[in-house]
């Protein structure tokens, strides 16, 4: 990790297929095969490469770069060296090939054979001209100029001249080679010596198809482009397949051919011919994949056990880019003296602050200093700003150092793991480093660099929940860092720096020296085996002038050593002029575009694919078929330096080096705007799979476009397809790089649709993330897009369902859908299609889900917490005046002026980051209104100068200023179809303007005071204006009449509003008054009231409902229909608000006031009370299950019983048994027709559970009934707080009961035979009773069970059973024989009171909960504990399954625990955000009843994938489902279902509130029967008939506020 010494290095997982043949004048040779291999296997192979996780790249080199010459040759063995995973397909024909010029000669070889051509009278010039010296290998020699040879005919003659002059020298003896091949070279095709070079590398990762037409002799007058003429060429190419097939007999494919005729196409397309390539595909399949197996073995990625194996993965890779650093810079400094200094950690503490201009070493600085503090002195972990894709944020680094502090330093991790949010991560590095038993160092590179979003890393905002009164973000230079921590940064010294803690000292590096840098470029020489010649360094030296010089002189160095020599002008540009030029323009542009577009950089493969699918780049580079992989590999070395290489995600990927060269980069390839859109709009297009046909082919099949004139060579028309990218293999794991990459391009592209339906309003996409990634890299992608865009669907779904899940999160990861279901659900027709459409997702994605038991919810109830706030800025150097704003460009940029130091200028400002992006000059005189057109073209000013002007967006000066008024202009409105605009003045008219030519089309004059307000409707036909003679007029804009006038007002006109429906006019006046007019009659409808101060600025959301009124400080917000105030918005600011706007979603109220702007959330504020309201008046008292699990019932504190169907989770009746009094007690009778209620008064109603109907009333007592059960034969039995408990008949003609007995303290339990009770005794609370009926008479006390203090629990089985267990203050359980009343256990384990207890459904078991937060598993026979665990709050309520192998338990805190009752391990947790009062479950548990406290909502759970089944019911199970006894011992299997063996076990009862075991079938599990579409409601009703009587009760009313789903 971090703590030094070298690690394995890691090889990416990328294989590369070279296909190598004969030179491109025969590569029709293989036209078969190159064929077979593209069509038949290569989509074969890709898949395996995806599927097994690794990148395949083909590479046929003959199609890709033409003839095979010897340099194109050492590059694809270059290649296939350096990448111990690729491969090499060989193909050798009839054909030899022709000989190639060598690309380099020692010295003594080129002077020899320039002397032996001399002597021999050859063409010395010639060859002279040919090559160059190469001074910096180790041993000199000539290198080959690829520029000199300008055509075939000189190749010739080079070639000639060579020969020649080898042989001679070689024949007198001038040159002694050491081997025979190296002089064989001179004589050799390519092709040979590229096949003996293979032949020497082991393990030789190589398959040879050889191919031979026998008994055909080629006719020397008739070329065939299959057979060789010449007999020397033929006998070494049979030579040469001998020789290789007794050295690799296992790797070579032999295929002896007979055609009858030299027309060698007809056999192709003969019978023969398709069997040849048949077999050839099955062989090629067969070989390549098990030679790719062997070098890729299969790897499935598994998710990380925990947040702390992420971050030591993290880590991993930054140590890795350390020791890469110090590799090529780890040299002497000028300032060595003070890393020394500084390296003394024992003594030296604090925060320490590295600084210096761009590119002056400060890296290299960090990195020597890391190298010099001893791991034994010291923990020490480096961070390296944006060189990951989790290292952007601060809240993500500094969790990631907190982790690899605690791994390295063996501490908990526990506090870490519990925070997200940056402020409480920082007080945990506080105690971290408190605990660790040495000194700490953290090393941070670019902190400068590093991002503090909205969300997690700021502190004070309405998000944070951590106190951290020891911290205040905004003032952290007054913060001083813990004692046994040394934090050492780098940072560029013209940027801001947000350190975090207070900076203890500055260390300025200095510009590197000239002798410096010819260290480096020396040491980076010595690295790849070269030397730089001391001229070649005296030039290097003035390169140093510029502020890129370390750059400058790595790049001409490389430049250096990779071509011999470097022109070293022009710097940065010269060098890519260069490079433009030897690979031309257009291939390195469409590079380095995409690389330079990039967030973190791409794979090769990504770059290549990116390429050759944009058919337009590829003509222009003249590459019809695909973008040549040689040459991209070419241009990538070239680019040296210039480029950071780091392994991520088991990828190799190409990024800029520097932060500086992006924008470099970016000014030169991706000059505007529209360029920069586009290239991320085609990276989208490759990562969202976009550019492939699935039907066509599978994933990662590797893809050409052939052209008309290569499908005539191949004799194919199919087009061949770029390399796709799935979101899944089919063994469930993701693929990384679309995760990684996806949302970034949609982001940057524009495309804001796409970014959402593909990314990150995508659920698996959003739970590969989190799964893979954390959670909290998750915030990380919200908070980039929130840096820039202003976006309601992304805002909602970060800050309004995923921090608020931070907690439930942190927890069980597992709970994502959950958190999504049950937050979006409860918005459901307020949400976007995108949101609703997410929902459905993880809706499908539960259904499927088999990896372990999951409970989620089928009802929702959580709200999300509302957000007025979105964004707040303050503008720099602003001074307050009446300030006013417009918007543009979908809402994503302000306009806005007021700034009393310059009252004539309009800014622009980027809302998202809150960046300066303009400035517009022009008027001269305070800027009073501005407006943007529709499609942000250009805007429009007003000023008091009594201008108005016209602006363009992409210029700053005024393209037209128009004074056709005669005093100052007030305000100006465009029309909706941008062609005209209408201006106001204080001259008392209003103009309408032809907006293209500024000519005055029409004037309105009859006011007769300024005109301060213009609307117009929505159909561009009526003007409304509002002035200071008290008059509203409303205009034809056709003829310029005034149609009719808004009276009564008394006092000046300060603004109007009019909805977009057109159907209100709302007006404000001088005297604070706010009036709502009717917009056809003119008539006054209401005036609203409670705002405070002057109105002065008005604004109608896009609803028509609700309307927004500017004052001193504070928005109000009215229904305007009703005129009733729905919120108000207070600025704190002492400043009034003179302009408002409201964003075309209707989503987003911008306001300015002062130097402050304010974007709030508008949506829906209408409906934000209701809930709470529900909340404190209607919130649940009780709830029931039928016994067939069919239905559910639940009564409510303001008297309400509603019956809920269960298969569709829906409320489906809803009646009132007595408004205002509470419903106490509820339960289903045993043939679960009918539903029982009681209530606080005493009354008791039967309902009919199938349609809602008022069976029968009794008032039978006259307290608060709290307990009724239902026995056989329709009898009920029911008992009141004050001890009467009363026998009665479910169908009987009167009220009077059966038997009336009293004594009885509730609740009570009584089996459904009647035959006895047990209940609490009335004189004592460490008391309980049996009471046995007889068959006459009152009930018989049959024993006492009692403890030594009071009784708090009971339990039975459902069926009433043997046995009954209580549990105490004493903290011990009991178990009593139910019929004798005889002790049979006394249980004790418990360190405190016992809450709550259950007993399985055969009585084997039974489960204690304590305010001791543990739960306990024990045998009832024996006594023996067979599990415990450990809880965090203390329990509320137990229950199990049926089969008695789960038991749920529920805490204060709020959340529902699956535990296994054989080994006590956690199934699946559930987060229901309140305190859970009681909690009830089906036999199998598909569904589950909560009783939350003050909550007007039924919470329904399912405990998806882990049905019971028992021996007195048989059940149908889902065919997802999973089985509890493998899931309580082994995780759960990702395939089909189990039966479960074991012997059945009951739900259970906190109060003794049994039920039989005999049940109907479970409902269907989970979503499948639900109706997606609905959203919550509570079970309020305000306006219901309020009571019920004996003899008229009402109808039941069918519900429509009930339904959940």
């Amino acid at each position: 990790m971090f703590r030094g010494g070298n690690s394995e290095k890691r090889l990416p997982y990328v294989s590369t297929v070279f296909v190598v043949g004969n030179d491109a004048e025969v590569v029709s040779e293989f036209n078969i095969e190159r064929r077979t291999l593209w069509q038949d296997v290569l989509p074969d192979l890709q898949n395996m490469g995806f599927q097994s996780n690794f990148d395949l790249e083909f590479c046929d080199v003959a199609l890709e770069n033409g003839e095979l010459s010897n340099a194109v040759a050492e590059h694809v063995l270059k290649m296939w060296k350096e990448n111990p995973r690729s491969w090499m397909v060989i193909l050798l024909g009839n054909r030899y090939g022709n000989v190639s010029v060598p690309t380099a000669l020692r010295k003594e070889e080129y002077e020899s054979i320039r002397s032996s051509i001399f002597e021999e009278n050859g063409n010395v010039r010639i060859f002279e001209k040919a090559y160059t010296i190469n001074r910096n290998t180790p041993v000199e020699e000539y290198r080959l100029i690829p520029s000199a040879i300008k055509d075939k005919k000189q190749v010739a003659e080079i070639i000639k001249a060579l020969q020649t002059g080898a042989k001679a020298a070689h024949e007198e003896g001038a040159i002694n080679q050491v081997h025979e091949q190296r002089q064989n070279r001179f004589f050799s095709s390519p092709l040979e010596s590229f096949v003996r070079s293979v032949l020497q590398v082991s393990p030789c990762r190589c398959l040879f198809l050889l191919r031979k037409f026998d008994q055909l002799v080629a006719d020397p007058n008739s070329p065939n482009v299959f057979l060789e003429i010449n007999e020397q060429s033929s006998r070494k190419i049979e030579d040469l397949k001998n020789e290789i097939t007794l050295k690799m007999n296992d790797r070579v494919m032999t295929h002896v051919l007979r055609p009858e005729s030299t027309d060698i196409n007809y056999f192709f397309n003969s019978r023969d011919g398709d069997k040849y390539r048949e077999k050839i595909a099955r062989q090629f399949n067969e070989k390549l994949k098990n030679h790719l197996a062997d070098l890729n073995p299969p790897l499935r990625p598994e998710p990380p056990r925990s947040s702390i194996e992420l971050a030591v993965n993290e880590a991993r890779t930054h140590y890795e880019y350390l020791e890469q650093q110090l590799s090529i810079g780890n040299l002497k400094r000028d300032y060595d003296k003070r890393l020394d200094e500084l390296a003394g950690v024992k003594v030296n503490r604090g925060i320490f602050l590295i600084q210096g201009t761009d590119l002056c070493g400060k890296t290299q600085a960090l990195c020597r200093l890391y190298n010099k503090i001893s791991s034994k002195d010291a923990y020490k972990i480096i961070f390296f700003t944006n060189l990951t894709y989790s290292s952007n944020f601060a809240h993500e680094a500094w969790r990631t150092i907190c982790l690899n502090i605690c791994e390295m330093a063996n501490i908990d991790a526990k506090e870490v793991l519990e925070h997200f949010k940056l402020a409480g991560i920082l007080k945990c590095l506080e105690q971290i480093v408190q605990k660790a038993d040495k000194p700490v160092c953290v090393f941070i590179d670019d902190v400068h660099l590093l991002k503090f979003g909205h969300l997690l890393s700021q502190v004070g905002r309405r998000t944070e929940s951590v106190s951290i009164s020891w911290f205040d973000f905004k003032k952290s230079e007054n913060f001083q860092a813990p004692d046994k921590l040394s934090l050492f940064m780098t940072s560029s010294n013209v940027s801001p720096v947000n350190a975090v803690f207070a900076v203890t000292q500055t260390v300025n590096v200095d510009v590197i020296s000239e002798n410096e840098v010819v260290g480096m470029v020396q040491k980076m020489a010595e690295n790849v085996d070269r030397k730089l010649t001391n001229e070649q360094l005296s030039t290097i030296r003035p390169l140093m002038t510029s502020k890129e010089g370390i750059l400058i002189a790595k790049s001409v160095a490389h430049e250096i050593l990779l071509n011999g020599s470097s022109s070293m002008k022009g710097g940065i540009e010269g060098r890519l002029a260069r490079i433009e030029k030897e690979f031309g323009k257009a291939a390195v542009s469409n590079v380095v575009k995409y690389i330079a577009c990039s967030s973190h950089g791409l794979t090769r493969l990504e770059i290549h694919d990116a390429i050759s699918a944009d058919r337009e780049a590829l003509e222009e580079m003249n590459m019809p078929v695909v973008f040549s992989l040689l040459t991209l590999d070419s241009i990538i070395e070239a680019l040296g330096p210039l480029l950071r290489k780091v392994l991520i995600d088991d990828r190799l990927c190409l990024a800029p080096s520097h932060s500086c060269l992006y924008i470099f980069l970016k000014s030169r390839y991706l000059v505007t705007s529209l360029e920069i859109r586009s290239s991320h709009l085609h990276l989208s297009d490759l990562f969202a799979d976009l550019l492939v046909d699935n039907e066509q082919s599978p994933r990662h099949e590797i893809a050409y476009q052939v052209s008309r004139e290569i499908c005539m060579i191949l004799n194919s028309t199919s087009l061949l397809q770029t390399f796709s990218q799935g979101i899944k293999r089919d063994n469930g794991s993701p693929n990384f790089r679309r995760l990684r990459l996806l949302w970034y391009h949609c982001l940057h592209s524009g495309n804001l649709d796409r970014l959402k339906e593909l990314s990150l309003c995508h659920f698996e996409y959003v739970d590969f993330v989190t799964r893979y990634f954390g959670i909290s890299h998750l915030l990380s992608l919200y908070e980039e897009c929130a840096t820039q865009i202003l976006h309601h669907d992304l805002q909602v779904l970060s800050e309004q369902v995923l921090v608020p899940a931070l907690v439930t999160m942190a927890r069980d990861s597992e709970q994502l859908a959950a958190e999504v279901i049950g937050r979006l659900r409860f918005t459901r027709t307020d949400n976007s299609p995108f949101l609703n459409n997410l929902v459905d997702q993880a809706m499908s994605w539960v259904d499927l889900y088999n990896r372990q038991p999951l409970l989620v919810p089928l009802t929702c109830w959580i709200s999300p917490p509302a957000t007025k706030v979105c964004r707040s800025f303050t503008l720099k150097d602003w001074k307050p005046g009446n300030t006013v704003l417009a918007l543009f460009a979908n809402h994503q940029y302000i306009l806005i002026s007021g700034n009393q130091s310059d009252p004539g200028v309009i800014y622009a400002y980027h809302i998202a980051s809150e960046q300066l992006v303009g400035t517009f000059k022009g008027h001269t005189a305070a800027v009073t209104c501005l407006c943007s057109s529709n499609d942000s073209s250009f805007f429009v000013s007003t000023s008091a100068d009594k201008t108005v002007k016209v602006w363009v967006f992409s210029q700053y000066e005024p393209t037209m200023s128009l004074t056709h008024h005669t005093a100052k202009v007030t305000c100006a409105i465009l029309t909706s179809d941008d062609q005209f605009m209408i201006t106001a003045s204080a001259d008392s008219s209003a103009k309408m303007i032809k907006v293209e030519t500024g000519d005055v089309v029409r004037s309105f004059n009859d006011h007769t005071g300024s005109v301060v307000s213009l609307q117009l409707t929505s159909n561009n036909q009526f003007l409304i204006t509002g002035s200071g003679d008290f008059v509203v007029q409303m205009w034809d804009v056709t003829n310029g009449k005034c149609i009719s006038r808004m009276g009564g007002l008394m006092a000046p006109v300060s603004t109007l509003a009019i909805t977009s429906n057109d159907a209100f006019v709302v007006v404000a006046c001088e005297d604070e008054t706010l009036k709502v007019f009717s917009t056809v009659g003119g008539q006054e409808l209401h005036e609203l009231m409670g705002h405070e101060g002057k109105v002065n600025s008005l604004v109608c959301a896009q609803d028509d409902c609700q309307l927004f009124a500017a004052t001193k400080s504070k928005i109000f917000c009215y229904d305007i229909h009703n005129g009733q105030m729905i919120d108000v918005l207070d600025i704190a600011q002492p400043y009034p608000i003179c302009s408002l706007r409201i964003s075309s979603d209707n989503n987003f109220l911008i306001s300015p006031c002062g130097p402050k702007v304010t974007i709030w959330n508008v949506t829906k504020r209408n409906h934000d009370a209701h809930d709470v309201h529900a909340d404190k008046e209607g919130f649940l008292t009780a709830v029931a299950l039928s016994n067939d699990d069919k239905y559910a019932a639940c009564g409510t504190n303001n008297g309400i019983v509603a019956l809920w169907d269960l298969e569709v989770c829906q409320c489906v009746f809803t009646t009132v048994q007595n408004k205002g009094d509470p419903i106490t007690c509820i339960r289903y009778s045993i043939d679960s027709q009918y539903c029982i209620s009681g209530n606080q008064a005493g009354c008791i109603l039967i309902l009919d559970a199938q349609n809602g109907v008022v069976v029968r009333e009794l008032f039978m007592h006259s307290s608060e009934v709290l307990s009724i059960m239902s026995l056989v034969q329709n009898k009920m039995i029911s008992c009141d707080i004050q001890g009467k408990m009363v026998i009665w008949e479910l169908f009987g003609d009167d009220d009077t009961p059966e038997m009336v007995a009293t004594g009885v303290k509730p609740p009570i339990f009584v089996p459904p035979t009647g035959r006895i009770m047990v209940g609490h005794c009335s004189l004592s609370n460490k008391e309980m009773k049996i009471w046995a009926f007889p068959d006459e008479g009152p009930p018989i006390t049959r024993a006492k069970l009692s403890h030594s203090d009071e009784i708090t629990c009971f339990a039975t089985s459902p069926k009433g059973g043997n046995f009954i267990a209580t549990g105490s203050r004493d903290m011990s359980l009991k178990i009593w024989q139910i019929d004798k009343g005889f002790l049979t256990q006394v249980l004790v384990g418990h360190e405190n009171v016992v809450t709550c207890c259950c007993i399985s459904f055969d009585e084997r078991l039974v489960v204690s909960g304590a305010r001791d937060e543990k739960i306990i598993v024990w045998n009832v026979q024996s006594g023996d504990m067979v599990c415990t665990v450990n809880t965090t709050a203390a329990i509320t309520s137990l229950s199990m399954t049926g089969d008695s192998t789960v038991v749920f338990s529920t805490t204060e805190d709020g959340w529902v625990e699956t535990w296994s009752t054989t080994k006590g391990r956690l199934l699946s947790t559930f987060n229901a955000h309140r305190p859970i009062k009681k909690l009830i479950n089906s036999y199998e548990s598909h569904r589950m009843l909560l009783l939350l406290e003050n909550c007007a909502q039924l919470p329904i759970l399912c405990l998806h994938n882990t049905p019971a089944v028992g021996i007195e019911a048989t059940r149908r199970r889902s065919a997802r489902a999973q089985s509890v006894s493998s899931a309580s011992n082994e995780p759960v299997a990702s395939t089909g279902s189990g039966e479960i063996k074991k012997d059945p076990s009951s739900s259970s009862n906190n109060g003794g509130n049994g039920q039989p075991a005999p049940r109907a079938t479970a409902p269907k599990p989970t979503f499948d029967m639900l109706e997606r579409s609905k959203s919550r409601t509570s079970l309020i009703e305000k306006d219901r008939a309020t009571t019920l009587t004996q003899s008229n009760a009402p109808p039941p009313q069918k519900s429509n506020m009930c339904t959940i789903l």
